[in-house]
């Protein structure tokens, strides 16, 4: 619904398509905080949202891919051992 009413009332239907991609997160930041576990969380996705959102809207391309340098961060961040600990 979302989709169709920015496409048909504002003509953003390139950016709207983003929205689609927040299924993923939706159902990994209830999946997380399920499981308690950060690193069920689909922060790849985030991020590609992230960067694409910085690229449509300020023509942040040059720059904006820093932003998936975090992904590594946040996995090490979060990560657990294999022991289970």
């Amino acid at each position: 619904t979302a989709f169709v009413l920015l496409g048909g009332l504002k003509n953003l239907w390139h950016p709207a398509w983003l929205l689609f991609l927040t299924i993923p997160i939706y159902y990994s930041l209830i999946s997380a905080i399920e499981k308690r576990s950060p690193e069920k969380f689909a922060w790849p996705v985030l991020v590609a949202i992230l960067y694409l959102c910085l690229g449509f809207f300020w023509s942040y391309w040059a720059w904006g891919w820093l932003v998936f340098l975090t992904i590594p961060i946040y996995y090490m961040i979060f990560a657990h051992d294999s022991k289970g600990e």
